[in-house]
């Protein structure tokens, strides 16, 4: 593969005291400049801040992004220096869901292993949460879009940019083996964040 592969890590900070990240993997190819990076990371902002912002509740700040190459060892990460169309903040008004309840999204490749990922988006009100304790289809549309929308990111400036599932192997850890996501499954429960990455 000729191509490079980049965590782009989204922070944020839910009711002013507790750390989250959202990581997303990406291929680029050829190997991209700062200015294809920056393009990289605004693309998936612009996205966040179209279809996820209206549905995260008020009490969730993005505090920006942050990059790592992931296909070459002991390569450190930086934050990436854009301000995005939006506050960073989430515009849904109304009790928030407790900040381990998250959206399951699942992203499937067909090719050989790896071709599966998963990401969390937390952040959603209690209005997004029917009776019987499901999410409601506002909650998953929103979701379904964001992802939809991110896994070919139109960057031009002749790159190709995909998003991709990942394989970690060594000591240090480094990416060895990358496919492309093509189909999106947003789960029809509600996931609970083992952890403050999601």
């Amino acid at each position: 593969m000729a191509d490079a592969v980049y965590r782009f890590t989204q922070r944020g900070l839910f009711n002013s005291e507790i750390s989250m990240e959202n990581v997303h993997h990406f291929s680029c190819d050829p190997l991209p400049d700062s200015a294809a990076l920056i393009a990289i990371a605004t693309w998936i902002d612009e996205n966040w801040e179209t279809y996820l912002m209206p549905v995260i509740t008020t009490v969730f700040q993005l505090l920006g992004w942050y990059l790592r190459r992931v296909d070459v060892a002991d390569q450190p990460t930086y934050p990436l220096d854009f301000q995005g169309a939006g506050d960073g903040e989430g515009d849904a008004v109304g009790g928030a869901l407790p900040p381990q309840t998250a959206m399951v999204v699942n992203m499937t490749g067909f090719s050989t292993y790896p071709r599966l990922c998963r990401t969390y988006l937390p952040g959603f009100v209690e209005t997004n949460n029917e009776g019987g304790g499901v999410p409601d289809s506002t909650a998953i549309g929103a979701a379904e879009d964001f992802m939809n929308s991110i896994l070919v990111p139109a960057i031009g400036m002749g790159y190709t940019v995909r998003k991709v599932s990942v394989r970690y192997t060594g000591d240090p850890p480094i990416v060895t083996a990358w496919n492309p996501v093509t189909a999106v499954n947003v789960s029809q429960r509600w996931g609970t964040l083992r952890s403050r990455r999601y």
